[in-house]
């Protein structure tokens, strides 16, 4: 079974254009090490997702045992989820980083304006202080 599963993953993997690879190493109860290894092609139909999810589920002998899939908010995944019928656990990582990278799009602009003022304040403060400059040394008076 392990090698015929390997055999269609390759032939699988051999028709993509891309992909992206995740990986995740864990240690069980028992002190047994682990690495987990995903492929995850780009820009599928959430038919197709179901489909290879399932065959995979069922392949593997968990079908039934999976009650939940853990996985980004894309709206291909979510409706992959809908059709196998099972729950969808997003991603507290992923939404999390969502939720920043709004949040940071939404300060960008007060950002640049206190690189303006940054800066503006580093020139008065060059202009105001002659002896920053090496080109603007003070005159040397002899007594």
């Amino acid at each position: 079974m392990h090698e015929d599963t390997e055999n269609k993953l390759k032939d699988i993997l051999s028709n993509i254009r891309h992909c992206a690879a995740t990986t995740e190493k864990w240690t069980s109860t028992a002190n047994d090490h682990y690495l987990t290894t995903n492929c995850k092609t780009i820009k599928i139909r959430p038919l197709i997702i179901a489909s290879s999810l399932h065959k995979i589920l069922f392949e593997w002998g968990v079908e039934s045992k999976v009650s939940a899939i853990v996985t980004d908010n894309a709206a291909s995944m979510i409706k992959a989820c809908v059709i196998l019928q099972k729950r969808l656990m997003p991603c507290f990582a992923h939404t999390l980083n969502l939720i920043m990278q709004d949040q940071l799009e939404n300060i960008k602009p007060i950002i640049a304006k206190l690189e303006m003022l940054q800066n503006e304040i580093s020139a008065l403060s060059t202009n105001l202080n002659p002896c920053s400059d090496s080109n603007n040394d003070p005159p040397i008076h002899e007594t």
